[in-house]
């Protein structure tokens, strides 16, 4: 593997959008609990739609991109995790980082969680004895997610070790990606639809996208692409964002109402997915 096995120093810029994102999860869940919108464990929605338009708007766009910008930091950062420790030493790390919490969470934090929120008043006991059956772990259903795709890129890389010599940038690799997700996501959401059952409500029909960051950002940190970011990479991609951003807010409140999200088979569903690939 090209990545040297020596800790790195920090990057400031990973810190910021670290701390950025984290935030913005938590004001979306704020918004989730008061808007008419999305799911939660407690909900107290407002009827004032001065409110409700722009927290819809957060929350849409949030949903969109969030998870992926986090796969995408993970990503950049495991390679030279796996370098330095090893794939013994590194799988007992993310066991004990995301396993753990995600058990503590799944059988502890969210029955408690969402006792509180009851408005039926239900047992705790009830709701203890609820999750056993449904293995809800509510917003950490991300951190069982990034255990699997971590363990699928240390046996990969067992199987086939990194090339010794980086490949080179190239902006169609971008387009591509970028391209096979947003058709990956349509076709996932024709079968797997916003909120549809899955065994630890793992959000299948946001894979396409969470594989294709979590990937792209290995392939980034393992070639050096963004070491550091091209200017004109940089402006690029700025543009496309605010493009993207303005196809999908003008779908979802001058077509469909956020009906875009639950994957019904129509064109709007794939002007969506345009805005998305922008």
């Amino acid at each position: 593997m090209n990545t040297a096995a020596v800790p790195a120093p920090r990057r400031a810029y990973l810190d910021n959008l670290k701390a950025s994102l984290v935030t913005g999860v938590i004001v979306g869940h704020v918004l989730i609990t008061y808007a008419d919108i999305g799911s939660w464990a407690y909900r107290e929605p407002s009827n004032n739609k001065v409110f409700l338009i722009p927290a819809a708007l957060f929350v849409v766009l949030g949903s969109l991109f969030a998870m992926g910008l986090f796969f995408l930091l993970a990503g950049l950062l495991i390679p030279r995790a796996l370098a330095r420790k090893g794939p013994k030493d590194f799988m007992k790390d993310r066991l004990s980082r995301l396993g753990l919490p995600f058990l503590a969470y799944l059988l502890v934090v969210f029955p408690i969680v969402r006792w509180v929120g009851d408005r039926r008043g239900r047992s705790l006991a009830w709701f203890f004895l609820a999750q056993l059956k449904e293995l809800d772990p509510g917003p950490l259903w991300f951190v069982l997610a990034l255990l699997l795709f971590s363990a699928a890129y240390v046996a990969l890389r067992i199987y086939r070790p990194a090339r010794s010599e980086p490949r080179s940038w190239r902006p169609s690799l971008i387009v591509g990606l970028a391209a096979g997700i947003a058709a990956a996501t349509f076709i996932f959401r024709l079968r797997f639809p916003i909120d549809s059952p899955q065994i630890f409500v793992l959000h299948v029909w946001q894979w396409p996208q969470c594989i294709g960051l979590f990937g792209l950002g290995i392939a980034c940190a393992e070639n050096g692409w963004l070491d550091p970011v091209p200017d004109r990479l940089r402006r690029r991609a700025g543009l496309a964002a605010i493009g993207g951003a303005a196809v999908i807010a003008a779908a979802n409140y001058g077509l469909c109402s956020g009906a875009c999200l639950s994957g019904e088979k129509s064109w709007r569903e794939g002007l969506f997915m345009l805005g998305w690939m922008l």
